[in-house]
C-alpha cells in the first residue's frame, strides 16, 4: 500500500477552501472534518483542498483552530506528484488575557507558514490531517497567500497580522518543529 497515493486519491472527494483576498481580514472557515474520513491501515484521514494563485509564486499562510484535536498530525501534499518538503514547522498561539479583563479565554490556534519555492503556480494541493479517531471534529480554517517576501515567517505575530487577526489580544507563541516530510 502507497499512503500517498491513496491519500492522494482520497482527497479528490476534500472539500475545496479559497484562499482569503488580502484586502480584509480573513474570515474562519468552518471545516467539519471526519464526516465521510478515509480509512487506511486503520488510521482515519480526512482534510480540504486549494488551489495556488496562477499568475505568481506566492508564500501560503494559514491557521486552524482549535489547536488541541485528536489528529496526531496534518501534511501538505499537491494533488499528483510529490514534495520533497513541506511543512517544517508551526506556532501554537495561546491567546492571554490581560490584567483585570472580564470573559472567557479564546481558544488556542495554529499558525503555519510554506515558502512559495516549495509551490507550484496554479497547482492544486491539500491539507490531511490524519489520527486514531474517525469522531467528527470542527476545526475554523484561515488561507491566505501572500507576496514573497512581506512577511517574516520567524515572527508569529506577522503571520496572525496578514491573516487579519487581531492585534489587540495579547498571545504568547510557542514554535514547534516537524519531525520529516512526507515523500
Amino acid at each position: 500500500m502507497n499512503l500517498v497515493k491513496s491519500i492522494q486519491e482520497a482527497a479528490r472527494s476534500f472539500p475545496i477552501i479559497e484562499a482569503q483576498p488580502d484586502a480584509q481580514a480573513a474570515r474562519p472557515i468552518p471545516l467539519k472534518l471526519n464526516a465521510r474520513p478515509v480509512e487506511i491501515g486503520g488510521r482515519f484521514y480526512d482534510g480540504f483542498r486549494f488551489t495556488t494563485p496562477a499568475k505568481a509564486s506566492m508564500d501560503l499562510v494559514w491557521s486552524f483552530s482549535p489547536e488541541h484535536t485528536p489528529f496526531q498530525g496534518w501534511f501538505i501534499l499537491p494533488m499528483d506528484g510529490g514534495l520533497k518538503v513541506g511543512f517544517e514547522d508551526w506556532y501554537h498561539a495561546v491567546p492571554q488575557k490581560a490584567p483585570g479583563e472580564a470573559g472567557g479565554k479564546a481558544e488556542d490556534f495554529t499558525l503555519q507558514f510554506l515558502s512559495e519555492k516549495k509551490l507550484q503556480s496554479g497547482r492544486d494541493y491539500f491539507i490531511w490531517f490524519g489520527g486514531e479517531t474517525n469522531r467528527s471534529i470542527e476545526l475554523q480554517v484561515a488561507l491566505r497567500f501572500v507576496r514573497p517576501g512581506l512577511i517574516d515567517p520567524n515572527k508569529p505575530e506577522s503571520l496572525a497580522s496578514e491573516l487579519g487577526l487581531s492585534q489587540s489580544q495579547l498571545r504568547n507563541y510557542h514554535r514547534h518543529y516537524c519531525l520529516g516530510a512526507i515523500r
